[in-house]
């Protein structure tokens, strides 16, 4: 958490933008290229992005994007990307050299790359609607993205965990990388939420390692780390409504309202370095380079705008400011900024009907008054982040407990399945195989018994063809006719039988196989069922078992060691009784022989040969009575020389914490840096320096010494496990910290010291 102070309201400087820009001649005409030109003029704007290698921008179609490579080699080779299934609301490259790209439609977002050869690959898709995004660089790893996912009226601000889903996407079963194939769906359980009662309807996200931004209301956002996620919101901009946003990786935060533009510090707790009032102007869109700022402010020309190129250092703000003419509106969508060899921004933005690039360079830099601060700047708490309790979010690391017989259950029924699936295949082969053999059967016994009939009523005419030899002719007539009607007769029978069979048969195996396969299902679940719950019944067996021993185990070792402790202390009291027994023996038989008389005339000898000696000598090597002066020249000659330990002596002898801090406070910064990192400055040498600096009351010496603890704790922090000598520390900064008339050099200072003890 970051800690706040309660003081006197900030003193930014304040910088009014009309004044200043008053101060210098007439805004650059940039140096501009068209990259596409377009056959109709779009109503609404593009959406655009670009890194040095390629450029993408959205079609007439908003659910398409159109990819053009940079290199004159390869810009004939134009792609386009068409994956979205709605219109595409925003676009980032990871950086200036990457060619991977998260687009965000209506109702998706998706994370893409063109390889080496100009073809695009999905690696992912997030089917949730994304207002805003940002890169977040992870350390030898590709990046994640920091999202704030609608909800209803409300927004969810969380982490994607882009470099995990990534790598996924790219490796096979076997773990060789491959091309991705684009049916990776991430779900939020691949999320790690931030914050879930994010509002208002304009939301911005920002990042640059190792700070992400977002805003949390109109008002107010939140500034963390990957490490330290969870801080509180804070306004910006006075209280005013953010209407950009954005993070440089100098850890300098710049937020803009209707009315001015703010630079603050954000390495630690957020400290207001610059207002920039804006007065009549508006800020059209904001973006940023690792070291520029460019905000694009109107100019009472709907068809114009002008760029404020900002020259951003850390601690420091903006040192530098420079001023170009851009002869075309600006949004914040249908722009963006890539730098330059030299860090200065390109501009890239739909024009109209044509996509152009701005080189904002070699205009003059016109400097800021860079003065350090008097105050720190007043955060304002705007409440407390909620801590997320979503059984959603997996945490790295996290698996679910080995189970070898759920496993070996699991590996039965997937074997039981392929043998079923198997099985099923065959059968259907061969009931085919035996419908058509069924079907051959029928019509053979079809034709046997037509061929009989016909052969009987042959026979029959024969006998009586002397009866009835005048109607030879009438038979031959009457057989012509009937013939074909009896072959299509058989044949149309035969087609029936042959339908009915095989529907028949198709019904009646459907209906077998359904009933057996429900049967092996239900008693598979049945098995699977009974399996699991002996499964759960066994752990809980095992669990509550193993809880009963480890009890009594410990009630036993716990009686076994009150038992030892006993013994032991009863053993020691008697082992001290005979000791003090003896010593008392002792001492009564010394007191007996005389020897402590003769002990005293002893010392009383030693003590006159002393003063004689010390009459003798011609210098001691260090005299109580020696001025301050010359201890303090005498240590600083030393400390000079490298010999750091003896010129430490010198004055710590004297156990006066004024005398050590005038030695510590006159030291140059090389003498310093020496001393912190010579080793052979013992650890009790160090404690006794941080006692003394910390019993120093004065003001005039407070921040030269609040310096040096700020250095030796920070190069010695084990000193701190010293209980006695933490105290002593934060019993010093609690008595600074509640004085209201500190500078604040000092305030900063302390801030840091309370910081390093609490690492």
């Amino acid at each position: 958490q970051f800690l706040y102070f309660i003081g006197s309201e900030s003193e930014m400087r304040d910088i009014v933008l009309a004044e200043h820009r008053g101060q210098f001649g007439a805004p650059k005409k940039p140096q501009t290229a068209e990259v596409a030109r377009f056959k109709d003029e779009n109503t609404t704007a593009r959406v655009v992005t670009a890194s040095q290698s390629y450029v993408v921008y959205s079609l007439k179609n908003r659910s398409s994007l159109r990819v053009l490579p940079r290199k004159p080699s390869q810009q004939a080779n134009q792609m386009s990307y068409k994956k979205h299934t709605a219109n595409v609301t925003a676009a980032q490259f990871v950086n200036n050299r990457s060619n991977v790209v998260a687009s965000t439609s209506e109702n998706e977002l998706l994370v893409w790359y063109v390889d080496d050869e100009n073809q695009i690959h999905t690696y992912f898709s997030f089917p949730r609607e994304v207002s805003a995004f940002a890169w977040v660089p992870v350390a030898n790893s590709p990046p994640d993205l920091l999202v704030l996912v609608k909800n209803g009226s409300t927004h969810t601000a969380g982490i994607l965990k882009a470099s995990e889903l990534i790598v996924k996407a790219t490796k096979s079963d076997s773990g060789a990388v491959g091309t991705p194939d684009g049916n990776l769906v991430a779900t939020e359980g691949d999320m790690t939420v931030l914050r879930t009662d994010v509002a208002g309807s304009a939301v911005f996200a920002s990042a640059a390692s190792p700070i992400v931004a977002y805003s949390v209301g109109p008002d107010a956002i939140v500034t963390a780390s990957l490490g330290n996620p969870h801080t509180p919101a804070w306004q910006p901009c006075d209280g005013d409504n953010v209407t950009a946003l954005a993070v440089l990786p100098n850890e300098l935060l710049v937020a803009v309202c209707d009315a001015a533009l703010y630079v603050w510090d954000v390495a630690g707790e957020p400290r207001a370095l610059q207002r920039i009032a804006l007065g009549p102007r508006r800020c059209l869109a904001l973006h940023c380079t690792s070291s520029r700022a460019a905000a694009f402010l109107t100019t009472g020309n709907a068809k114009t705008c002008e760029a404020m190129v900002l020259n951003m250092q850390p601690k420091v703000g903006a040192s530098a400011s420079a001023f170009y003419d851009i002869n075309c509106p600006v949004s914040r969508v249908s722009s963006c900024v890539v730098a330059g060899a030299t860090e200065d921004p390109r501009l890239h933005v739909d024009a109209g009907n044509v996509l152009q690039v701005c080189l904002l360079q070699d205009a003059a830099w016109n400097p800021i008054d860079t003065a350090p601060l008097a105050a720190p700047a007043k955060s304002v708490p705007v409440s407390a982040p909620p801590v997320s309790t979503s059984a959603a979010v997996r945490l790295p690391g996290m698996t679910g407990p080995a189970n070898p017989e759920i496993d070996a259950l699991r590996a039965h029924i997937e074997t039981a399945l392929s043998n079923t699936a198997s099985m099923l295949a065959l059968s259907q082969s061969v009931v085919a195989k035996d419908h058509n053999n069924l079907v051959q059967e029928a019509l053979k016994a079809q034709a046997k018994t037509l061929a009989t009939l016909a052969a009987s009523q042959s026979r029959g005419s024969h006998s009586n063809s002397s009866d009835v030899s005048g109607s030879n002719a009438f038979d031959a007539v009457l057989e012509g006719i009937t013939e074909p009607v009896a072959t299509a007769l058989v044949e149309g029978i035969s087609t029936a039988i042959e339908d009915q069979l095989r529907t028949q048969l198709d019904q009646a195996l459907r209906h077998v196989l359904t009933r057996q396969e429900k049967r092996k299902q239900k008693d598979q679940m049945a098995e699977l069922r009974t399996a699991l719950d002996g499964v759960v019944s066994g752990v809980m067996q095992q669990a509550q078992k193993t809880i009963e021993d480890k009890q009594v185990a410990y009630a036993s070792r716990l009686i076994h060691y009150v038992s030892d402790v006993a013994s032991e202390g009863q053993a020691a009291i008697q082992q001290l009784q005979q000791v003090i027994v003896a010593q008392q023996q002792q001492l009564a038989a010394i007191e007996k022989s005389g020897l402590l008389e003769e002990v005293k005339s002893l010392r009383a000898e030693v003590a006159a040969l002393k003063a004689r000696g010390g009459a003798a000598a011609s210098k001691p090597a260090v005299n109580a009575d020696m001025p301050p002066e010359t201890v303090l020249a005498n240590a600083q000659q030393h400390l000079a020389a490298g010999d750091h330990v003896t010129g430490l002596n010198w004055v710590l002898q004297f156990n006066d914490a004024s005398m050590i801090v005038q030695l510590l406070i006159s030291c140059s910064e090389e003498t310093r840096n020496n001393m912190l990192e010579d080793s052979s400055i013992a650890d009790d040498i160090w404690s006794r320096l941080v006692g003394f600096l910390a019993s120093t009351p004065r003001k005039d010496t407070l921040e030269p010494t609040l310096d040096w603890l700020c250095d030796i704790v920070a190069e010695h922090g084990d000193l701190m496990k010293n209980d006695q000598l933490a105290v002593a520390v934060n019993s010093f900064v609690n008595s600074w910290k509640s004085n209201p008339n500190l500078d604040a050099s000092a305030k900063d200072r302390l801030r840091k010291l309370v910081m390093l003890i609490r690492r």
